[in-house]
């Protein structure tokens, strides 16, 4: 009597297993084909290093007419700013994206081996797809992905920035330009004039060697000298005032009342002057990193 009670709970233990692989199976052959035939509305790549480093995403989104549009933002590390610029694509250029992703295995299953995707040497990458019916998927480079689709992650990556230069251009956007300065434990924002390029905008980002000049102004000097064919004459003397003393090729940060001087050229000046800040200015002595980009 014992035994054929086990049995049959033998025999039913088996069956509810076998329905549940058979539910799991089909379930499982509806979340890998969901995406097979799905409209791809839109997908993007991003990569940031710390908030005041590197910065890049390209964004391919669906149109109108058979067009696709794609936003390309770049902001290189110590770079003074961030460029946003808009292409019109080919429409089929989604599709193409879904068949990378579906090729690399992107959403289904596999049992090769786990490793972690490297795109930069720092920071954090994300690529995520959104399709018309509603689904996303989103992968992070911080998370652990299979060997095929860390290629796959990269060389998404490397169509989207790739169809820049085959684009129709519609509008590029600049970013109001900034350098940080952190002293001890806040941040200090210049502003920075139009009339200084962007390649020297570089040049103000990094570390810098402090030095005192006079009761008034702290002073380095940049590996290079600035381009001053852009820029106005410093002539306002408010003390928060960036400058650029072009006969000695110095960088000029004034925390007191300063007076026009030939050759004294403005770069830009603090969001907020205080008293405190000017106080924490005086006193910089040694080494600073200065941070220039865009908000």
């Amino acid at each position: 009597m014992r035994k054929s009670k086990r049995s049959k709970l033998i025999i039913v233990t088996a069956v509810i297993l076998c329905l549940m692989l058979v539910i799991l199976g089909v379930y499982m052959m509806f979340f890998m084909n969901r995406y097979k035939d799905a409209a791809l509305e839109s997908v993007r790549y991003s990569y940031g290093g710390d908030m005041m480093g590197s910065y890049q995403s390209a964004e391919l989104k669906d149109g109108t007419g058979g067009k696709a549009t794609l936003t390309v933002e770049r902001r290189e590390y110590h770079s003074a700013r961030m460029v946003t610029t808009t292409y019109e694509v080919s429409g089929d250029e989604l599709e193409k994206i879904r068949e990378l992703m579906l090729e690399y295995d992107q959403v289904r299953g596999s049992k090769r081996p786990r490793s972690k995707i490297e795109v930069m040497d720092e920071g954090t990458a994300h690529l995520s797809f959104r399709f018309a019916e509603g689904y996303v998927i989103d992968l992070n480079s911080d998370l652990d992905l299979k060997a095929k689709q860390s290629e796959g992650f990269r060389i998404i990556r490397d169509y989207l920035f790739g169809l820049a230069g085959e684009g129709t251009l519609i509008s590029q956007e600049t970013e109001e330009r900034q350098i940080r300065l952190a002293l001890d434990g806040y941040t200090e924002i210049f502003n920075i004039r139009n009339g200084v390029t962007e390649e020297d905008c570089l040049k103000l980002g990094g570390d810098h060697e402090i030095t005192s000049y006079g009761d008034n102004e702290k002073i380095f000097y940049p590996e290079e000298k600035l381009d001053v064919s852009g820029l106005e004459p410093a002539v306002s003397g408010a003390p928060g005032t960036l400058a650029y003393y072009e006969p000695w090729g110095d960088v000029v940060i004034f925390y007191g009342e300063f007076r026009p001087a030939e050759g004294l050229y403005e770069l830009g000046s603090l969001t907020n002057v205080y008293n405190s800040t000017l106080e924490l200015l005086a006193g910089m002595e040694g080494t600073y990193r200065f941070y220039a980009y865009s908000e």
